[in-house]
């Protein structure tokens, strides 16, 4: 009984040692981690730690499904209605008052000022000799963007088309390579015999290729190309070329229609906002709704490139309209006397529109801008005016950028353009078709030797200059309607137009014009 007595009193005395040093360890960890406290003389009770409250496990959720990724397939951007915004951009007003500043900064310029991409093409540049800092100079307040774009370029042998979603800068020669398919309807300008279109188109090509930079064709080792299509009996004209011939074509067809049109819409004057403009390119008439049918935002499409061509070729009309009318007035004050650039600047300002110095040209030829001239006429017009004072430095005078360009004699002469003639009234009343060409074949012998007889490539004539003629001459039926378009200088043109209207008014007092009103033989502007 003693020893199951020891026995218990050994072990609780073991078990309350064991407790007590437990204790005393535990009391030296904690006093290790935590920083030391002031001693307090009664220290706070240890209050009871309960034990943490188990967490109960989340209900497994199903993984939810990933969304499939959406294709990264890029936006495709419509060609046309991007082409149709830049030329709508060329269209509009600029200005551009630059003084050594260069090339990079003033695409920028324009770059922001028409909200349209502009790109350099620097290696294509570099291959001319210019770069980007390359420095322009040039003043004009008042000018479409086109207008005033191609007189900064040409004189650096540069030049513009519209590549990759953008108006591209390049040379001459790089833009020539990047040629643009255009399909043409021409139907409604062709003769009224409907038993041969393909020879119908053929004499519209003839007149195409003789007017239109007839040295850029591919029948003279040119770039450009133009086909005849019958397309389910509707003929048309695909033609291959650059956008600025693009441009000068659709000019040349819409002047044919409209020197086609009747007597009484020719009129009313000049066409108003609400006619319906004649397009060279295909039309599609819109659906009432847009998704009435599968093509008709293509239709829109379309009838948006067509009017931003349209526009700009209008534009370029207005221009020389305006232009024309100017040269056919007297000055409202007396000319004075002074120096060479003076006078020229002056009258630019009495008559409001721009006329330009080729730089380039008359420092080639050594003009003094101070050297004092005198006009020994009053009251006579504009042209006259500036043939008296070109004339002894050997310079010219022309329309070109919608400007009055002076530049020498030479370089007037090279800048030929295509212009239509009616010559109706000209001809005998109830004459066949098939002997119209006949009695126009006469009319054209006159001008030839009538008009600048050097001009003519036709006559096979030499020039003083020892320079053959470039000018041309060609006929055609349009709905009927026999026309002249003729391919000359300004000055070759005032005098043809004044010949035809001579002519008309020698045929007869009922076809004769009230004075004032513009001929049908005539160009747009007053009379010369």
């Amino acid at each position: 009984m003693k020893r199951l007595v020891f026995f218990w009193l050994v072990l609780a005395v073991g078990i309350g040692w064991g407790l007590m040093v437990g204790q005393v360890l535990a009391g030296e960890a904690g006093s290790a981690a935590e920083p030391a406290k002031p001693a307090s003389a009664t220290p706070p009770a240890a209050e009871p730690k309960e034990p943490p409250l188990p967490t109960p496990p989340l209900p497994k959720q199903p993984p939810s499904p990933t969304p499939p990724a959406k294709p990264t397939e890029a936006v495709p951007v419509d060609s046309k209605q991007v082409e149709a915004a830049i030329l709508k951009a060329l269209a509009e007003p600029s200005e551009a008052e630059f003084a050594e500043m260069p090339l990079k900064d003033v695409i920028k310029y324009w770059h922001d000022r028409h909200k349209i991409s502009i790109v350099l093409d620097t290696h294509g540049i570099k291959e001319i000799g210019i770069d980007e800092t390359h420095p322009i100079t040039i003043h004009r307040k008042d000018g479409s963007f086109r207008a005033i774009l191609e007189q900064v370029l040409e004189p650096l042998d540069l030049a513009w088309t519209i590549r990759s979603g953008s108006l591209w800068i390049t040379s001459s020669n790089k833009a020539e390579e990047h040629l643009v398919a255009r399909v043409y309807e021409v139907a409604d300008l062709l003769g009224e015999s409907k038993e041969d279109p393909r020879g119908h188109l053929e004499e519209l090509i003839d007149v195409i290729t003789s007017t239109v930079v007839p040295q850029k064709w591919s029948n003279v080792g040119g770039p450009g190309t133009i086909q005849p299509l019958i397309l389910r009996g509707k003929p048309v004209l695909v033609i291959s070329h650059t956008w600025a011939v693009h441009l000068e074509i659709m000019r040349l067809l819409e002047d044919l229609r409209e020197a086609a049109q009747p007597e009484p819409a020719k009129q009313n004057g000049p066409p108003s906002d609400s006619k319906a403009k004649q397009s060279a390119l295909p039309e599609v008439a819109p659906s009432e709704s847009p998704s009435a049918a599968p093509g008709a935002e293509l239709a829109r499409k379309k009838s948006s490139l067509a009017a931003s061509l349209s526009g700009l070729a209008e534009r370029s009309r207005q221009a020389e309209t305006e232009l024309l009318e100017a040269l056919g007035k007297p000055p409202k004050e007396e000319v004075p006397t002074g120096g060479f650039g003076d006078l020229i600047v002056w009258l630019s300002e009495i008559y409001r529109i721009p006329i330009v110095l080729d730089q380039r040209e008359l420092k080639s030829k050594g003009v003094d801008l101070d050297r004092e001239v005198d006009i020994p006429v009053q009251n006579v017009s504009l042209r006259a005016i500036l043939d008296w004072l070109l004339e002894p430095l050997d310079l010219a005078w022309t329309i070109r950028h919608e400007v009055i360009w002076i530049t020498s004699r030479e370089e007037a002469q090279k800048h030929l353009v295509a212009r239509v003639y009616s010559v109706e009234e000209l001809l005998p009343a109830g004459l066949e078709e098939s002997n119209w060409q006949e009695e126009l074949k006469k009319l054209q012998e006159v001008i030839y030797d009538s008009v600048c007889p050097g001009s003519w490539k036709e006559t096979g004539k030499w020039s003083s200059g020892g320079i053959a003629g470039a000018g041309c001459l060609e006929s055609l039926l349009v709905r009927g309607k026999p026309v002249l378009c003729v391919y000359q200088t300004w000055s070759g043109h005032l005098e043809v137009a004044r010949l035809l209207q001579e002519l008309t008014q020698a045929a007869g007092p009922e076809i004769s014009k009230a004075p004032g009103e513009v001929s049908k033989a005539k160009p747009d502007g007053p009379n010369y």
